[in-house]
């Protein structure tokens, strides 16, 4: 998992959660035994021993402190997702790949699918982290419909086109379909290369890319402040864990 870190488009309330988050991760290690464990397992890892790492024994937990973990660890992938989000446009901007079988076509379709597959995979994170807390403080109201709708409701277009590739074909729009015939086209008739410029459709194309994928991030960050600041106030401190 991609570790997340702290940026300028975090609001206060990310900031706080993802602190208490931490803080909660730091005293999990802490405690007896388990240090020793995730060393093991680490280093058991890092040099590829899956023999050694089978042998490592589970650590026996108690249902609550089994829904702690996922709750937590599940926020803490969901700062990574809202990461790996704002991160796609660089993908978009980097097309370098010179005497390799891959088209600019290839690549903004590529770019789009993945973009629309980050999207429904914060989703589906938040959603996950949120019943976690439900299920562990029952008494509380986590609002999850309600957030999950206004969520689905801001990227509707973007989980349309996710569910349409997933169910049906590729992502196609003008710019793939110019690309596409362009490239057939220059094999014929290279001098259509003359009239119609593949990598300036191409850069006309990411560039309204970049500017989409960074308005879904912030509206993504938008939403995640808000599901912080909820998660906060209804969170309450857990045994053994510092306050908030």
């Amino acid at each position: 998992m991609t570790e997340p870190v702290a940026n300028n488009t975090w609001g206060p309330n990310q900031r706080a959660l993802f602190d208490r988050v931490t803080a909660y991760i730091t005293t999990e290690l802490s405690a007896e035994g388990r240090q020793e464990r995730t060393n093991k397992r680490m280093i058991a890892a890092l040099v590829g021993d899956v023999g050694e790492l089978s042998k490592i024994p589970n650590e026996i937990v108690s249902p609550i402190e089994s829904l702690q973990h996922e709750m937590y660890t599940g926020f803490l992938a969901l700062f990574s997702m809202a990461d790996v989000v704002r991160s796609t446009e660089y993908y978009f901007r980097r097309c370098r790949f010179g005497g390799l079988p891959i088209s600019r076509a290839d690549h903004l379709r590529n770019c789009c699918e993945m973009y629309f597959d980050r999207i429904v995979q914060f989703r589906d994170r938040m959603k996950s982290s949120l019943n976690a807390a439900q299920r562990l403080f029952p008494e509380k109201n986590f609002y999850i419909g309600r957030i999950v709708k206004a969520y689905d409701k801001a990227f509707l277009w973007e989980i349309k086109q996710r569910n349409r590739v997933h169910h049906k074909g590729r992502y196609e729009d003008k710019y793939t379909d110019q690309l596409a015939m362009l490239q057939l086209l220059e094999i014929g008739t290279p001098e259509i290369k003359d009239y119609l410029s593949s990598s300036g459709i191409h850069r006309t194309a990411v560039n309204i890319w970049v500017k989409k994928v960074r308005f879904g991030a912030d509206a993504l960050s938008n939403l995640l402040e808000q599901v912080s600041e909820l998660v906060l106030n209804e969170l309450p401190p857990l045994p053994q864990e510092p306050a908030p």
